[in-house]
């Protein structure tokens, strides 16, 4: 079908995509800075969860360095995992930027970088893998970097659905052209591999399938538009970085197993629409014109858990749809050609089938009869979710895609481009600008505390230790749960009600047994006031069990731990040998880039000095007459 696209032949002005990106980013800015925090002085829900864990990890590196690896935290629960723990994102962006400054700040600057390659990722998948002009490509990345899946998420405080934006990037390394050079080639595999474990380590676990579903669909749809060898060049890179993907975070999937396996929390009840033209109806509306809150409420079966707004956050504004039915508009009689086509080419329908077969996993996904509930519930990861509309979310890398090729296929003329270009990129920025966001500004969680306390542990470059296991209370002495409960860290006191969704939202599974209010090498019944985490996720080769306490005879590990040091304990053969693969695929990239880099800079030298080399008066080389 690749005859049917239009080419471009104009060039690509660099300082005008430059000024289009920094337009983009600095209107993303403009538009969310302001909720962090807001007005206020308050900060998404969410937050509460996730400025406390960023502090809690700047407190591990200043006790222990940055090669010491943090598998456990005193500060929440009185002691649960950190590697072993999904959602954690210890090796990621904004844990890293806490070296330098606060948490909020560090959310925020990974919130905006990621905006940025998002932008970045986009415009490079369009303009060569699709090869679309470069007007097109701006407006396609424009829509994806204020998509409302991320930008949402992030004003709430799921921080760890920042490497969504990776997508665009990791499509256009699987299917951008393959050069002769063996350097480029490995260095694509190679990112493609730190990309995809990236986004484990991160924390993103429940936006790694949507993700891969996204993935898969805009290579699909370059099949259909292009042809087939992109698609099978990128199943190719794809074979190839899966695995080490997997071996670069092998540590952190070994224990997380371990750790899950003990706590399934299938417990919650998964909700669906009674019918796929519901789940047509809606996700069309969070994609093009706005949350459908009250809409979603009232469809969805079995709904335990209230669906907020930026649950339905999907939005790309009603540009890209636009452009789509302009173009199905003026090609009427190329739609028509194709068509006649088909049946003396079915080849041609394999690639738009699978994309149709793809975008339809969303929707049944979210579709509810008893029957496939019950296939669903029974699926690993699937059966842990309280909603599966994040799904949703896959739709959007290959909408802004489309809409870019929209463009390109509508507009003639690189002046037509040019305009309407600017339109719909101002458009979206407008659109996003008008869009309710009372919902972000009535938020409260205040960031303050953490915001002082890593400011004291960056200036005595100390951290305090837990010594006490407590609740907040009312001056009647009733306990309460604030929304700042995990800020408590602070204080050296460990939250006993802490936010930990491995235990579920209220910590149904959370095996209490004899912790209490008080200090945590308080002894009782042989046992001290503080968990044994190790036994959460090897509690077989520790010889206990789940939730079991440090025991009085082992006050000196437990010392250590409650200061945030490394103890002694037992792992399995499995994440012994997880350990050692994800240690031995960190050094091979590494050595394997530098290669890379190695030979690029000696082939540059050599290439300047062959030009630099004197020539005969006859133009002939140096030695030859």
């Amino acid at each position: 079908m690749e005859t049917h696209l239009r080419q471009s032949g104009d060039k690509t002005p660099r300082t005008a995509v430059l000024l289009v990106a920094s337009g983009v980013l600095l209107a993303w800015h403009a538009l969310f800075s302001r909720y962090f925090p807001s007005s206020a002085g308050s900060l998404g829900h969410d937050y509460s969860s996730v400025l406390p864990n960023l502090l809690e990890g700047y407190f591990w590196y200043i006790e222990n360095g940055a090669w010491s690896v943090p598998w456990f935290t005193p500060a929440f629960c009185a002691g649960v995992p950190v590697l072993a723990n999904p959602e954690s994102g210890y090796y990621s962006l904004p844990q890293l930027l806490t070296l330098w400054m606060d948490p909020l700040r560090a959310a925020y600057a990974s919130a905006l970088i990621f905006a940025a390659l998002g932008f970045a990722g986009s415009y490079a998948l369009l303009s060569r893998a699709f090869r679309s002009s470069w007007q097109s490509a701006c407006v396609g990345a424009a829509l994806f970097t204020f998509n409302g899946f991320f930008a949402h998420r992030m004003l709430i405080g799921h921080l760890g659905f920042h490497a969504f934006m990776l997508v665009p990037l990791v499509c256009f390394w699987l299917l951008a052209p393959g050069g002769r050079r063996w350097e480029g080639n490995l260095t694509r595999v190679c990112g493609l591999g730190l990309a995809l474990a990236y986004t484990v380590l991160s924390g993103m676990v429940n936006g790694i399938a949507p993700a891969g579903l996204a993935i898969a669909m805009v290579v699909a749809l370059h099949a259909a538009l292009r042809s087939s060898a992109g698609a099978l060049r990128a199943l190719r890179r794809a074979a190839a970085a899966l695995p080490l993907a997997i071996a670069l975070c092998a540590a952190k999937l070994a224990a997380a197993v371990a750790y899950t396996s003990h706590f399934p929390r299938d417990l919650y009840r998964l909700p669906g629409l009674p019918s796929p033209w519901d789940g047509i109806r809606l996700a069309f509306s969070a994609l093009f014109l706005g949350p459908p809150v009250d809409e979603v409420r009232s469809a969805f079966t079995d709904l335990q858990w209230l669906l907020e707004r930026h649950e339905l956050a999907f939005g790309l504004t009603p540009v890209p749809l636009l452009l789509l039915v302009a173009a199905a508009v003026r090609s009427r009689r190329a739609l028509a050609a194709v068509l006649t086509t088909i049946p003396n080419a079915p080849r041609q329908l394999i690639a738009p089938s699978v994309l149709v077969a793809l975008a339809a996993v969303p929707l049944a996904l979210n579709f509810h009869t008893p029957v496939w509930n019950a296939l669903l519930k029974s699926l690993p990861l699937l059966g842990s979710s309280s909603s599966l509309i994040r799904f949703w979310a896959s739709y959007i890398p290959v909408i802004a895609v489309a809409a870019a090729l929209a463009l390109d296929f509508s507009a003639r003329t690189p002046r037509v481009r040019g305009v309407v270009a600017a339109l719909a990129i101002l458009a979206v920025v407008l659109w996003n600008a008008w869009e309710d966001h009372s919902f972000y500004a009535e938020q409260r969680y205040p960031p303050e505390t953490i915001r002082a306390a890593w400011l004291e542990a960056a200036s005595k470059r100390a951290a305090p230790a837990i010594t006490r296991v407590d609740l907040y209370r009312t001056d009647d002495g009733e306990p309460v749960h604030p929304i700042f409960r995990n800020d408590a860290l602070t204080e050296g006191v460990s939250q006993l009600a802490c936010h930990h969704a491995v235990f579920g939202y209220r910590l149904e599974e959370f095996p209490e047994g004899a912790l209490r209010i008080g200090p945590v090498f308080e002894e009782r019944y042989g046992v001290l006031n503080l968990k044994n985490p190790a036994c959460y996720v090897h509690p077989a080769e520790n010889g206990c069990a789940p939730g079991d306490h440090f025991s009085s005879s082992d006050l000196a590990r437990a010392e250590r731990f409650a200061r945030r040091q490394p103890f002694a304990f037992e792992i399995s053969r499995v994440q012994a040998a997880a350990n050692a693969l994800n240690s031995s695929a960190a050094a091979g990239v590494a050595l394997l880039l530098a290669a890379a880099a190695t030979s690029r800079v000696l082939r540059s030298r050599s290439a300047v000095a062959r030009r630099g080399a004197p020539r005969s008066r006859s133009g002939d080389p140096p030695g030859r007459s």
